[in-house]
């Protein structure tokens, strides 16, 4: 196993501990996230290039592109909350529950 299907597994349990350990701060909770499509994206274009396939990476552009949007709709949904509770607080986030 190369040193860089490693370093993809790293980025992506990186990641997962984020998610875990940062449950109070919304923010590490969304760049966590994107560190696991990250290694996810990194792994797939690694396995599909050992085949040499192209269709790994076309997909890799298309999976950054829809978590790029991801990220702009989570960012936006923060700043709302902080416009109308004044904090960004996870714990506050259960007010939004209908």
């Amino acid at each position: 196993m190369s040193v860089i299907y490693i370093g993809a597994i790293l980025i992506f349990a990186i990641g997962v501990l984020g998610v875990i350990l940062n449950r109070n701060s919304f923010i590490i909770m969304l760049m966590s996230m994107e560190l696991m499509y990250l290694g996810v994206v990194l792994l797939m274009v690694l396995i599909t290039s050992a085949f040499d396939d192209m269709t790994g990476v076309i997909w890799a552009i298309a999976i950054i592109t829809v978590v790029a949007a991801d990220s702009a709709i989570g960012l936006s949904m923060l700043v709302a909350f902080y416009v109308t509770r004044g904090s960004i607080n996870v714990k506050s986030l259960n007010v939004l529950r209908g």
